[in-house]
């Protein structure tokens, strides 16, 4: 035997080795089983998953020292002595602790990434928008010149709306020559739903279109303590004949809200159809002539409204409005 070779140091570096590859491959095996066995396995540190790797600088870190011992006493020791003072023994043993203490260092880190199944109810903050739908209930508003009941058509938009809210407050208001706030901000869409199916022109005892009054019976339902952003949102048919719809529009914005608007009918327009006391249709609403009152989109008056509430104007199609 030379002075330069031990026959126990070579042994211990590959089974020091063997046993980092296993511990690997196991880790792997078992994460890989355990997510086949339960999908909603994950970890809660997922971000830190890098500290487990890193626990392999501790096994390149042993395999220097032992070399580095084995080399310091094989240059103070001759070949004959060198048995007594570093013995086979002796160095597996140093081995078996060390991988010991770092198995026990890996399922102390796995335990650290904390693995967790199943679900658990979190309450969290909304930061989504406060958002106030004003919804034109006006007779008008009964017209079939967009492939349906014009009202009819605002309903499923709103809910449409709805669908593609996450985190947001919606409120309901219903108008006609007078305004009211039908459902006030709340992220329950279901409850929105609810009073949205109840709606219908003879809510709103005032028949005529305030536009603007609407605009700012929205504006007061917004929480004034909220630091959400503040969006109204009409549907109508664009026939105001109450107020100043712009200077309403304006007012919103200049407090830091914007105004959208959803034009619901065409530029020809239609006769308003008339209704029985026991709701079935009786024809058409005339004037004193005799002549059926026909109601077109004031699509002018909505989009110069729209434009003073730093908002849109989106006029709808056959059945379907572009969201």
């Amino acid at each position: 035997m030379t002075p330069q070779e031990h026959p126990s140091l070579r042994p211990v570096l590959g089974l020091v080795l063997f046993l980092e590859a296993v511990l690997w491959l196991g880790l792997t095996a078992s994460w890989i089983a355990a997510q086949a066995a339960v999908p909603s396995l994950t970890l809660h540190r997922q971000e830190q998953w890098p500290v487990l790797v890193a626990t392999a600088l501790a096994t390149l870190l042993a395999l220097s020292h032992f070399h580095w011992r084995h080399k310091t006493i094989r240059r103070f020791s001759d070949a004959a002595r060198l048995d007594s003072v570093l013995p086979p023994y002796g160095v597996f043993r140093q081995a078996w602790k060390f991988l010991l203490w770092r198995w026990a260092l890996a399922a102390l880190v796995v335990g650290w990434l904390d693995p967790k199944m199943g679900s658990r109810l979190e309450e969290v903050e909304s930061e989504g928008i406060d958002m106030m739908v004003a919804l034109d209930v006006s007779n008008s508003m009964m017209t079939e010149d967009v492939g349906m009941p014009r009202l009819d058509l605002a309903s499923r938009t709103v809910e449409r709306l709805m669908a593609q809210t996450v985190g947001d407050r919606i409120g309901l208001v219903v108008f006609a020559g007078e305004s009211y706030v039908q459902c006030p901000l709340t992220t329950d869409v279901a409850a929105v739903k609810l009073f949205l199916e109840s709606v219908s022109p003879g809510m709103v005892a005032t028949q005529g279109t305030a536009v603007g009054l609407a605009i700012r019976t929205c504006w007061t339902g917004f929480d004034e303590h909220s630091e959400a952003a503040r969006t109204v949102v009409v549907l109508t048919d664009g026939e105001n004949h109450e107020d100043d719809v712009v200077s309403a529009a304006a007012e919103v914005a200049q407090e830091g809200g914007n105004v959208h608007f959803l034009g619901l009918a065409t530029l020809e327009g239609a006769p308003i159809p008339a209704f029985d006391v026991r709701g079935n249709p009786s024809g058409f609403r005339t004037d004193r002539q005799g002549n059926a009152v026909v109601s077109k989109l004031d699509e002018a008056t909505l989009i110069e409204a729209a434009q003073a509430g730093q908002g849109t104007y989106t006029r709808a199609g056959t059945g379907f409005v572009d969201l």
